[in-house]
Order: C-alpha cells, then structure tokens, then sequence
C-alpha cells in the first residue's frame, strides 16, 4: 500500500491507510482521474462486510467512473483501529464524512450500499446534504426493517448452530469473485458484533429524521435494487427443520419470520423510493441478498445509468 499523506485521491488508482484523527481506515480508489466538479461513486458496504464485497462490482465501474470503497473501523485491514462501542450508523457516517475529508475528495457523490449500509449512507446523506446527487441502494434495510419484521436472533442462532450460510444460500456457487478473494471474505470481517450493539439506537435515529416524509433526496436519482432476501432464510429454514437444528419452538419462530418477510420485504423496499420525486425499483432476477456479490454487472450497471443521467 502507498503511504496515504503521498497519494493523490483523486487522480491516483491505489489504496492505504488514511488518518481522521486518532483512528485510520482503509481506502482504495479506482478507474480514471477524476476532473474537477465530477461526481465520484462512493460505497458502504453492510453489516459486517468490507471492500472486498464490493470488489466484482467496484471492477466494472472502475473501467468509466471513479470509484471509492473503504473498510469501516474494525473491519478487515482497517482493523487495529475500533472505534467506539456501540457503533452506530450515524458514528460510521461521519467515520466516512472524516475520510473522505482527510483524503481531499469532495463531492458530488453517488452513494452505493448494500444491506444495513443503506442506513450508513442515509445518514450520510443527512451530514452532507446537497453533496449527495444520486443513491442506489442494493437489497439495503430501512428504519423501518426491524420493526416491520424483527429478526428472532435468539431462534436464528439456534437453528444456524454449524450450518453453512454461504453453501446453503448458494453464495458458494453463485458468486462472481476470484477464488481466493471470496475464501478470504467469507466469515467476519471484524467489526460484526460492534456494529451490530448500535443497530437499535441506529434505527430509531434515521427514524426521527423523517426523511421519506420530507423527500430527502428531492429530484435528485434514487435507484432500489431489491434481491431476495426471503429466499435466503427460507433455504436456511429448510435445512435447518431438516436437521432438527435448535428447539420446534425455535423453528416455528424462524418459519413466522420468513412468513412476515415474504409478505413485507418488497414494500419496504419500495418504500425507500420515496426518498426523491426521481426514483425507480429494479428487481434482480437472480440473486438472494448478496445481489453485489451474484450479480455484479447488474448493480454496476444501474450505478453507470445514475451517473449518466447526472452527468446530462
């Protein structure tokens, strides 16, 4: 890695270390030199994840567009540098205001993010406003997940006890990385069990900040790319009654979950159009939730579609 304090962030394709105070992240940026007032892509992964999940997608942008993608504090190379505990998604949003800050890249920015970053690049967007010109949110959660469908953690832990998720839900198969790469991915990044303990509070703060309500994104583009989420627990509930994994009172509350999702998943996933009067839904035909990882070329076409479309 170079040494980031020599690295010109904004012309430069390579990666480092980057100080934003007493904590330092890692952050890679690729594709051509940026010119001065050009929107950038920027990238959150989700809940657990790093940079690499986004490595297939980040590949294809990175042929047009420049592109951004990070590890949060505690993740993967950005791993000696927790942060505090519990984390939640507003305290990683200014984590990235303060790298990308620290690196000198200024907006405008296309937010993409998956799963739980979608609340991460909301909040985001609540920090830095009108520097925020497009969003696409891949198969990502909503304030109002939880509470629409919460997930019993206790019955999941319990049927998931020495299961394969990533064999079961087809990852394994399906995938559309390097060999190596996804051996090195699949597990923990680090910083799993911190971002996890502010889930709650961060759900109830994006809440409170009312953005479907007051149409955050404005005219600005707004695409939902929705996976099939439903189809992911359904599998591992299948496997897991098969087994007889956990107690029947575990399963029975594992099979209402998948039930709920399958009847609520879509609208809450619509529901995030209503961020601006210029959005459209998009469903991957192909894909459970890791739609990034399963089809890369679909996300990474609908990013190059806002970025067009911004660009005029």
């Amino acid at each position: 890695m170079a040494t980031s304090t020599t690295i010109d962030w904004n012309g430069d394709s390579t990666s480092s270390l980057v100080s934003i105070g007493t904590r330092k992240l890692f952050l890679r940026a690729q594709g051509p030199p940026r010119l001065l007032g050009q929107p950038v892509v920027v990238v959150e992964a989700g809940i657990g994840d790093d940079h690499r999940t986004w490595t297939a997608v980040s590949a294809l942008i990175s042929k047009h567009s420049r592109v951004y993608t990070y590890d949060r504090a505690g993740a993967n190379n950005s791993r000696s540098y927790p942060g505090p505990d519990p984390r939640t998604a507003s305290a990683m949003a200014a984590d990235l205001s303060s790298l990308l800050a620290a690196a000198e890249v200024p907006g405008p920015y296309v937010i993409a993010c998956h799963s739980y970053g979608g609340l991460i690049a909301r909040e985001f967007l609540a920090l830095r406003g009108e520097e925020v010109v497009g969003m696409v949110f891949v198969d990502t959660n909503s304030e109002n997940t939880r509470r629409e469908v919460p997930l019993p953690m206790e019955a999941f832990g319990a049927v998931a006890k020495g299961l394969d998720y990533y064999q079961i839900v087809g990852l394994d198969r399906d995938h559309k990385l390097d060999p190596g790469l996804w051996k090195s991915i699949k597990g923990d990044s680090g910083a799993s069990e911190q971002e996890h303990h502010g889930e709650e509070i961060s759900f109830r703060e994006l809440r409170e900040k009312r953005q479907f309500e007051r149409r955050a994104m404005g005219d600005r583009p707004v695409v939902v790319i929705r996976g099939d989420t439903p189809r992911d627990f359904r599998a591992f509930s299948d496997v897991a009654v098969e087994k007889g994994n956990g107690s029947e009172e575990d399963r029975e509350k594992m099979l209402r979950f998948v039930e709920a999702l399958d009847e609520k998943d879509e609208g809450l996933q619509r529901e995030q159009l209503l961020l601006s009067s210029r959005s459209r839904f998009v469903q991957a035909e192909k894909s459970g939730h890791n739609v990034q990882i399963t089809e890369p070329e679909l996300v990474a076409a609908e990013i190059e579609k806002v970025l067009k479309e911004i660009r005029g």
